[in-house]
């Protein structure tokens, strides 16, 4: 059984892309579109490894981290973000998060960097 990666991003469109890959390679797949569906999941079974949206309604990705920690401050979490800057990275850093990938990257590289922090956790 590969390892239960939870798509949290309020694109249909971005899950839909980086889904496609992570199946590829061997990978369970939860989606949620926000963040408040995100820890709604998380309640219903803890994944391997989240994978976040930074700009979403309802509850936006450094709030949904920050929950997700005070949750299970065990599961690895990687933003996706078109820009991942200094203000936003300070304010995740206590909450387990590995990695920032923007979303600017070609999805099958998106989903290999996905997929190194996924080994390196795991």
């Amino acid at each position: 059984m590969g390892k239960m990666v939870l798509l949290v991003d309020d694109s249909k469109f971005m899950r839909t892309r980086v889904k496609k890959h992570l199946l590829e390679a061997g990978c369970e797949i939860t989606e949620a579109k926000d963040g408040q569906d995100g820890l709604d999941s998380v309640r219903n079974g803890r994944p391997d490894l989240v994978v976040s949206d930074v700009n979403m309604p309802i509850m936006e990705g450094p709030e949904f981290v920050k929950h997700l920690f005070e949750l299970d401050p065990t599961i690895p979490v990687i933003m996706l973000t078109a820009n991942p800057d200094r203000d936003l990275k300070f304010a995740v850093m206590d909450y387990n998060v590995k990695a920032f990938v923007s979303k600017l990257h070609p999805v099958d590289k998106l989903a290999a960097k996905i997929l190194q922090v996924l080994e390196r956790v795991g």
